[in-house]
């Protein structure tokens, strides 16, 4: 913040009062003057404990697909989804496939990356149902296909865009604000001036 960067939807950890250790999602954005100099800044954090625990949940529930309240998915390196689970079926209806059931378009691009590179790949897909999912295509060593798994960022998405929207008001509100001390500095010096030629002392004291 002392270079006057912006920092939006940085993840950092906080100690609370009972020992814990919460995450919050922060953005701060600082105020800066007609000069460009910063005296001040605007803050804003969401508590994101829970939906970090969540994350660490689906790790943990990937060792039981069936089970799993989140997608899990196996793809073969032709591109055939060879298991899921029942709570992927949105997600499937959101992929490409062409008549012979294999996945095309990105899916397929994913898949094919984590075969060449054997690295995980990352992506969000929008559901028809509204529901957005991050997915996680993991490759397997020594394995003919990669498994997937999805967590539901809906909620995170809706919260992020608002989060965005207050920001973007708190950007409209700084400039307002800087803009009418602009207009109040000029007031006075008029004032000023117009006391100076009826020969009377300067009511107010202009510093910039």
């Amino acid at each position: 913040m002392e270079k006057g960067e912006e920092l939006v939807n940085v993840e950092e950890t906080q100690l609370q009062a009972d020992g814990k250790e919460a995450v919050l999602l922060t953005s701060k954005v600082p105020l800066k003057n007609e000069k460009g100099e910063i005296f001040g800044m605007l803050g804003m954090y969401m508590d994101i404990t829970s939906l970090k625990q969540r994350e660490e949940e689906v790790v943990a529930l990937a060792k039981f697909p069936s089970e799993n309240p989140s997608p899990v998915l196996r793809i073969s390196r032709e591109g055939n989804i060879i298991y899921n689970n029942e709570t992927s079926a949105p997600l499937i209806r959101a992929w490409q496939f062409g008549e012979d059931g294999k996945a095309e378009g990105k899916v397929y691009e994913y898949v094919m990356e984590c075969f060449s590179s054997n690295a995980n790949v990352q992506d969000k897909f929008k559901c028809d149902n509204g529901q957005i999912f991050l997915c996680t295509f993991t490759s397997v060593d020594n394995a003919e296909y990669i498994n997937v798994y999805a967590l539901d960022i809906t909620k995170r998405e809706k919260t992020e865009k608002e989060l965005q929207r207050k920001l973007e008001d708190l950007e409209n509100f700084k400039e307002i604000t800087i803009d009418r001390e602009l207009k109040m500095i000029q007031l006075k010096e008029e004032v000023n001036m117009l006391a100076k030629e009826l020969g009377r002392t300067p009511p107010y004291n202009v510093e910039y």
